[in-house]
């Protein structure tokens, strides 16, 4: 009986991560006439997201939208269509992303 209890439990315990998954965006972002492409990185386990290799903490998590920040940037993704707002201390940038798949 505590062996099928202990493999339950650790069954649980190794499960939670199963479906983790890290997503990865491809983004066009326009100010005026500057199109710049980044890519974000967002990691909803560890509650991060890498624009460009700048670590945002994710702040809000909601069903339409997430909401992650830094010291001096806010940025605000649209879970359905992608829309990315980036707001800095002097700047605001908006573009659209789409969900890619690494090659290797």
């Amino acid at each position: 009986m505590r062996k099928i209890i202990s493999i339950i439990i650790l069954g649980l315990l190794l499960s939670g991560n199963a479906y983790a998954e890290i997503v990865y965006l491809r983004c066009i972002l326009d100010n005026e006439f500057l199109n710049q492409r980044v890519e974000a990185e967002v990691n909803l386990e560890k509650k991060v997201i890498y624009l460009d290799n700048y670590l945002l903490e994710i702040k809000t998590i909601e069903d339409w939208n997430i909401v992650a920040k830094s010291k001096d940037v806010t940025l605000y993704l649209d879970r359905f269509d992608g829309l990315l707002e980036v707001e800095g201390s002097k700047d605001r940038f908006s573009g659209y992303c789409k969900k890619y798949n690494r090659i290797f």
